[in-house]
């Protein structure tokens, strides 16, 4: 199966109905600048910052709601997850640091036929 991108088990796929529209991918620099009386701030390099991620995108069907719940327990357990590109490159361990899910398209039964969702990913260091 082709995938967009495995976060431990959870596969983000268009086969899957949860694929992804938008990724952002932050990667600090890791300068910071120190005030100076009369004279331009010192740059100092302080080490990297983690980088985040960003993932925009839409859960289709009656499964969307189920597919959430798993990414909601996911975070629930409150430990890092390997993080694999397209390409099966590692990109090593990521925390779920939030999600953020709208239902659309809701019908009679409460079930909602697109969930258009948000989750933010933080790097992992030890």
């Amino acid at each position: 199966m082709r995938q967009q991108l495995a976060l431990s088990d959870f596969i983000f796929s268009v086969a899957n109905d949860n694929a992804y529209q938008q990724l952002t991918r932050e990667s600090g620099g890791g300068w910071t600048n120190v005030e100076r009386f009369g004279q331009k701030p010192l740059s100092q390099f302080t080490g990297l910052p983690l980088q985040t991620i960003s993932l925009n995108g839409q859960v289709f069907g009656s499964d969307g709601v189920q597919q959430m719940h798993y990414l909601r327990a996911m975070q629930a357990e409150g430990k890092p997850y390997q993080l694999m590109d397209f390409n099966g490159n590692d990109l090593g361990q990521w925390k779920i640091m939030n999600i953020q899910e709208q239902q659309k398209y809701v019908i009679d039964d409460g079930k909602p036929m697109v969930i258009e969702f948000t989750l933010a990913l933080e790097e992992f260091a030890n």
